[in-house]
């Protein structure tokens, strides 16, 4: 489920049943574009160095709701987990200049 914005993906996927937490961290941290995962309970258990940058904050272990505010964002991580399909949104990262990220998410199993 990549989020994208002028170059950049961010991804925010269900954990899996088969990748340890560590496990998930280790490929989160070696992907070179923004990457987050969120579990079951919409906790964010792995962010990247580029996906922290996005969204300008730490991101491991805090509720995906505190950083991704956008009901559209949080109602398309519920339709993903619940449907088991992709589906889309965007939302804007406010900052001195606003950006639109555009969010392709898609699970990668079940929780």
């Amino acid at each position: 489920m990549p989020l994208r914005w002028a170059g950049c993906a961010v991804k925010l996927e269900a954990m899996t049943s088969f990748l340890s937490e560590e496990n998930c961290r280790t490929l989160v941290d070696a992907l070179p574009e923004a990457a987050i995962v969120v579990n079951a309970s919409n906790l964010i258990i792995a962010a990247n160095r580029a996906a922290c940058a996005l969204l300008d904050a730490e991101l491991v272990n805090v509720p995906a709701g505190m950083f991704l505010r956008s009901p559209a964002i949080l109602r398309s991580i519920t339709e993903t987990r619940e449907r088991q399909s992709a589906s889309e949104a965007e939302f804007d990262v406010r900052s001195r200049v606003t950006r639109t990220i555009n969010v392709h998410l898609a699970p990668m199993g079940h929780d």
